[in-house]
């Protein structure tokens, strides 16, 4: 069997990618977590999955979709430093939830983990990529490091794989 397939189905997977601010990468204020997407995405793409990446419609207002063969799916979040990543990503998980449109949710950043165990009452397979340690950062209060580190205690906790770049 290909490695691209589920192993129980032989199909292609669906996967949702949660947390990133939207693509292309180009955008206003995209960064490295936002070009590695957009290279894994392509790239999951080209190999015949069907990929959803979550865009923040502040950022990406009329997405031009597919992109590279990504679907890309624009939802509003609360556009303030602190709620901006954590009510996009209960909206987009409540949206694959709901509307069954993955097999595999890939979050991206350490604090969207806090979201998984939405995730496990749906049955889903679920990916968090965390790039370091989110509440050693200097931007973060007091409360967003305190989240931050129990949404690192969710991803051990209740992620089927947890990915971890420095």
């Amino acid at each position: 069997m290909d490695q691209d397939q589920d192993e129980h189905t032989g199909k292609s997977l669906r996967i949702a990618m949660i947390g990133m601010r939207g693509l292309p990468a180009d955008l206003p204020k995209a960064g490295g977590g936002e070009r590695e997407t957009e290279a894994k995405a392509v790239r999951m793409a080209e190999r015949g999955h069907e990929v959803t990446v979550y865009c923040r419609w502040h950022y990406n207002r009329h997405p031009v979709t597919p992109y590279q063969g990504v679907k890309l799916i624009s939802l509003p979040s609360i556009p303030t430093k602190n709620l901006d990543t954590p009510s996009h990503t209960l909206l987009a998980t409540l949206h694959v939830l709901f509307r069954n449109t993955a097999d595999i949710i890939s979050y991206h950043g350490m604090g969207n983990a806090l979201f998984l165990p939405f995730t496990k009452v749906g049955r889903k397979k679920t990916v968090v990529y965390m790039d370091g340690v989110d509440w050693e950062r200097p931007k973060w209060g007091k409360l967003a490091r305190s989240m931050l580190k129990v949404a690192a205690r969710f991803a051990f906790r209740w992620a089927d794989v947890v990915y971890v770049d420095n």
